[in-house]
């Protein structure tokens, strides 16, 4: 009896060497799955691109480049100048989205480009306000940034020159043109004929008791202009 039951044992660990045998080799014989790479990935990115080169010297009409409704830059430099490189670099980050940024790049000044806009010197930068006109021209970056920035404040809405000859035909009516006229009367000067009418009109409507009292039409219009963001 006993010889059996060690016998049993004998078979009964045979059979589990056996099976554990077989899942090592089985184990072994399945694929491992592949490590971890060592470090995360980096995302590639993308390399920074400097402002568009509308001329390599040659003569150029810069208002065929302008940024529609912003500040544009047009940046007379000497691509050889590292120092001018440093210059571009600078004011790209400066102005930013402020502005748009174009370049001429300038061997000499004797470039046909530089004599068409008389640059005398690099870098020069010549600055379009929004509605296209040049509005200053600077060599030192500080000068640009603040040339920049003057004309960002253009009103997005156009109004006669105070020194043009037609102001005095759209200020007649107000005052004679000896006063200042107000900003919001200003954007309707290049009609002078609707500014003629307005005038009445605004009298008669908002500026006179009604179904509404004059100062709840203050107050109305105040509101509303606060919400718009606008000063007027």
């Amino acid at each position: 009896m006993r010889r059996g039951l060690t016998l049993l044992r004998y078979l009964s660990l045979v059979t589990v060497l056996l099976l554990a045998g077989g899942g090592v080799a089985a184990a072994q014989r399945r694929p491992r799955p592949p490590k971890p790479p060592a470090g995360r990935p980096k995302t590639p990115t993308k390399p920074k691109t400097g402002p568009p080169v509308i001329s390599s010297g040659q003569q150029v009409d810069l208002n065929r480049f302008l940024q529609p409704e912003t500040v544009t830059l047009f940046i007379f430099t000497n691509p050889t100048s590292t120092m001018e490189q440093a210059f571009v670099k600078l004011l790209q980050e400066q102005v930013g989205s402020r502005g748009g940024l174009r370049l001429i790049r300038l061997a000499n000044t004797d470039a046909p480009a530089a004599k068409q806009y008389t640059v005398t010197q690099t870098p020069t930068v010549i600055a379009h306000d929004r509605r296209g006109r040049e509005a200053g021209r600077a060599t030192e970056l500080d000068d640009v940034v603040a040339a920049t920035e003057q004309a960002m404040r253009l009103a997005r809405i156009d109004w006669v020159d105070e020194h043009d000859p037609r102001a005095s035909n759209a200020y007649k009516m107000l005052g004679g043109g000896k006063q200042r006229v107000a900003g919001i009367l200003k954007t309707m000067s290049l009609r002078p004929d609707l500014l003629e009418l307005i005038i009445p009109l605004s009298e008669k409507a908002h500026f006179s008791d009604g179904y509404l009292t004059r100062k709840a039409k203050e107050m109305v219009a105040t509101y509303v202009s606060a919400i718009n963001h606008c000063k007027f």
